[in-house]
């Protein structure tokens, strides 16, 4: 109790920092200038980061860029002097064929000629096969649109209606894929009148 009032007495009630627990002060990293201060520092560090990866893009953007060149190049000399071994393989036959002409005379006329052309074919299928070109054999079997391209028909006994009697034009086919479909005349049945 007061005792200048006689009422009681009211004690005030301690703060908790009172207690013992000291005061929350203020931390100057939630500080407005602190604050600021850490946002530009994180905004440089992601301006560097991001520099430093549109370089790295350009860099590989450039590589790319040369691969795709180089690449084209390549393509092209491939498609130019793909076929360099067969073109000197071919050379031979120039010069059989050069040869043959060369030995034909008056004395051995067309039969020097036709010696040294057939040499010359022999030659030359040889070194188509070499490359993996093959002629398509039709003559005697069933017409196949796959590798032959009828051009005529006529009628044939001694042969069954579909089978190909005569090729106007060899086929050629490069490791088994078609390079030229053969033409040929196919048997038909004989109109009975």
């Amino acid at each position: 109790m007061d005792e200048v009032t006689n009422e009681p007495k009211i004690e005030a009630k301690k703060k908790p920092e009172a207690e013992g627990v000291p005061a929350i002060k203020p931390d100057p990293a939630t500080q407005p200038a602190a604050v600021e201060e850490d946002y530009k520092k994180k905004c440089e560090e992601a301006q560097k980061e991001a520099k430093e990866n549109y370089n790295k893009w350009l860099y590989l953007y450039a590589d790319f860029e040369n691969y795709k060149k180089r690449v084209h190049k390549e393509k092209l000399d491939l498609l130019k002097y793909g076929n360099e071994s067969l073109a000197y393989e071919l050379l031979e036959v120039v010069d059989s064929l050069e040869k043959a002409l060369s030995h034909t005379d008056e004395k051995n006329g067309a039969k020097g000629l036709e010696g040294g052309i057939r040499l010359t074919m022999k030659q030359f299928l040889s070194v188509l096969e070499k490359f993996g070109i093959k002629p398509i054999q039709s003559v005697g079997t069933k017409f196949d649109p796959k590798f032959h391209e009828a051009v005529g028909e006529e009628e044939k006994e001694d042969h069954g209606p579909g089978m190909v009697v005569r090729e106007t034009q060899k086929g050629y086919v490069l490791h088994e894929r078609l390079l030229r479909a053969a033409r040929v005349i196919v048997a038909k049945k004989k109109e009975q009148k």
